[in-house]
């Protein structure tokens, strides 16, 4: 025997429910769907009064997808799922920039008749190679850059070198703790007196540790002095030069402790009458 078309739709209509009624969490939920179940069932009882039940549908268990949509007299209210938010890609980490030592103190230098030697200290030299240094050498010029040397770059420069190099003869060496320059005069035999050409703050600055350490003499005070003012010219203008200086960066007024010459000429009386300096007056 089979069941009417209405008994038949009751017990897939029990089937989808009881499917339903496992998926379900929500409290409000579970009670409509035990509601609608408990109709169909009631319903399903109805309709038996009338036929001979041959076999009840197996019911699927709740691994099974739902499949068969519930019609629409026992259609259910359901919240729609909020959909989550994309997830966001992770932001990629910028490469560090390599820093940059500038070498502004620390080294030392000699000289001969012919070549400047620059000693550059730096830890673990030997592991630097040629391809790493860029020398740029101009002729009153030098600058060194060491790339990518135990996670940092190097930079030793010199923008005003005392004396004049010939930028062709110019060379690097390296050493186990230490980078070597070989500059080359362009002036043979001529002696500097310091690797960097000293301005005239420079110049009044040694001036001042010179006459704090007593070392005030006027070879060694006005040889630099005329050297960077006056080159190789005359030295009389030594004594000039440093004086000019001194009032120049002191901060005191030139005459200062002076006495002052007014001008007490007036304007009416006949020249010479009243003159402050008759040696100066051609009419008297």
């Amino acid at each position: 025997m089979t069941f009417s078309m209405s008994t038949h739709a009751c017990l897939e209509d029990l089937a989808e429910l009881e499917k339903l009624r496992l998926l379900a969490c929500r409290p409000a939920n579970i009670a409509a769907i035990e509601n609608l179940i408990a109709k169909s069932r009631q319903l399903l009882e109805d309709t038996k009064d009338d036929f001979e039940p041959v076999s009840t549908l197996p019911v699927q268990t709740a691994s099974t997808p739902i499949v068969q949509p519930v019609e629409k007299s026992l259609e259910l209210s359901i919240s729609p799922r909020v959909p989550s938010a994309p997830i966001r890609e992770p932001i990629g980490r910028a490469k560090a920039k390599t820093q940059t030592i500038f070498i502004t103190s620390g080294y030392g230098w000699t000289q001969s008749d012919t070549y400047v030697t620059v000693y550059l200290e730096i830890s673990d030299a030997h592991q630097i190679t040629l391809d790493q240094c860029v020398l740029d050498v101009q002729p009153k010029s030098v600058q060194l850059d060491i790339r990518e040397h135990k996670g940092a770059n190097y930079n030793f420069r010199i923008a005003r070198l005392h004396g004049q190099i010939d930028p062709s003869q110019c060379k690097i060496k390296i050493k186990a703790t230490k980078i070597v320059l070989f500059l080359r005069k362009q002036d043979f035999g001529k002696e500097w007196t310091d690797l960097r050409l000293k301005n005239t703050r420079d110049m009044y600055n040694q001036l001042q540790r010179a006459e704090e350490k007593g070392n005030y003499t006027h070879k060694n005070l006005t040889a630099p002095i005329n050297e960077h003012v006056l080159g190789d010219g005359p030295t009389v203008y030594g004594e000039a030069i440093q004086n000019m200086m001194k009032t120049m960066f002191s901060g005191s007024e030139p005459f200062a402790g002076k006495p002052s010459f007014k001008n007490n000429l007036n304007p009416f009386e006949a020249p010479g009458d009243n003159c402050t300096n008759p040696q100066a007056c051609k009419h008297k």
